[in-house]
């Protein structure tokens, strides 16, 4: 296969799932925003458009990653923080490393300029691309079913909108990716061949038009969307990221009683986006969407709770709401605080056993070394027991 051909299939590569399969998508923290991507997209930029400033896709990109970050560092541990911060700081700063730098050398020097070209004019189709899949991921994270919704549509438009530029520019690619049948049409005899690709819009995808459209809606009183314009300012999703809008956005609707606006303006006012941070506000906000049943909620609240007040049986309950209906962090932090509290009371064990399987279920790197230390604790009938009743468990709906 041409080197193009596989740089498109590498580029393209989403197309084809993101319409398949967005709807049934899993959680996977290879899709959460990324401080390796936002470098590896930094890079081709300056490959790509030497001296010019960074385009408004890969700015979107690089505030969600950054957004992203600083909410890990809120609840990272002490051990983490050091990290948490330095990659802020590079990702603020443009600070690429050059070991990153060197790997877009290599591959940029294995393309011929006609290659290299093609990727240039369609790396906002990819940020796009990533933008959507990333907002995915985290809703999934938070397992937050509505935002889930609305994020999944975003990836099937840019699933479509970067199948639609391969099918018309390059079907032989679009063969290679969908494994379909190509069938090409010859060119009429008046017409002249052409010897390359017309280049595609950069204008894939008409989120401003969209957003417009739903700000308008919001303006009117629909609360839902209300919620939707302030996660899209919160975000940069047809609009520059604005945490001041998304907070007043995110409060319109919340005051109104919508469960996911309180979530996320409880979660503004704990990291202070777009407010001075308030974290008297935060779990005040974030126990009337729990009182909902906000899945991400519970799961906020545990962590609150659990910091700053140390009371690890009261974090132990929120966690356990979450946990219950599938939020995989709550899971995991379910299965931590047990084995915490078990040096109190032993029979924990099996608890946090349990729940540190269920966790490691959905992200294999989650707990092993616990769980190994708990295996080491319990007896071979007491661990078949919990594998057993792990074996049979599913989220309550």
């Amino acid at each position: 296969m041409a080197i193009r051909d596989k740089i498109l299939i590498t580029l393209f590569g989403c197309a084809a799932s993101c319409l398949a399969a967005a709807g049934e998508a899993t959680y996977d923290p290879k899709d959460l925003p990324s401080k390796d991507t936002y470098f590896w997209f930094a890079s081709m930029h300056r490959t790509c458009n030497k001296g010019a400033p960074p385009s408004v896709r890969l700015s979107a990109y690089k505030q969600q990653v950054l957004q992203y970050y600083k909410a890990q560092l809120a609840t990272a541990s002490s051990a983490k923080q050091a990290g948490y911060r330095e990659s802020i700081r590079q990702i603020e700063n443009d600070d690429v490393p050059q070991a990153d730098q060197d790997k877009v050398k290599a591959k940029v020097g294995k393309m011929d300029s006609a290659s290299l070209k093609m990727v240039c004019m369609n790396m906002d189709a990819v940020t796009n691309s990533q933008i959507a899949i990333s907002n995915m991921a985290m809703a999934q994270q938070r397992n937050d079913p509505k935002a889930v919704e609305a994020a999944t549509q975003s990836v099937v438009a840019a699933g479509r909108a970067n199948a639609k530029i391969i099918e018309g520019q390059w079907p032989e690619i679009a063969a290679a990716i969908s494994a379909k049948p190509v069938t090409k049409v010859a060119p009429k005899p008046t017409q002249a061949t052409p010897t390359a690709p017309t280049p595609p819009s950069m204008d894939l995808m008409d989120l401003t038009a969209v957003f417009a459209k739903n700000k308008a809606l919001a303006e009117q009183g629909n609360v839902k969307v209300q919620a939707n314009v302030g996660a899209a300012y919160a975000h940069g999703v047809g609009v520059p990221v604005d945490q001041v809008q998304a907070t007043y956005w995110f409060r319109r609707a919340a005051e109104q009683g919508n469960a996911e606006a309180q979530e996320r303006l409880a979660n503004q006012y704990q990291h202070g986006l777009g407010v001075e941070q308030d974290i008297n506000l935060a779990t005040a906000w974030y126990l009337k969407a729990a009182a909902q049943g906000n899945t991400a909620a519970e799961f906020n609240l545990g962590q609150l709770v659990g910091k700053s007040t140390q009371d690890l049986k009261s974090a132990q309950g929120w966690y356990l709401k979450a946990a219950q209906k599938g939020h995989p962090q709550a899971q995991y932090f379910m299965g931590l605080v047990s084995m915490i509290l078990s040096g109190d009371d032993p029979t924990l064990d099996e608890t946090a056993y349990f729940w540190l399987l269920i966790a490691n279920r959905q992200d294999t790197t989650k707990g092993t070394d616990m769980i190994g230390q708990l295996e080491e604790r319990l007896s071979k009938d007491r661990i078949d027991s919990v594998r057993q009743a792990v074996a049979q468990w599913a989220p309550v709906k």
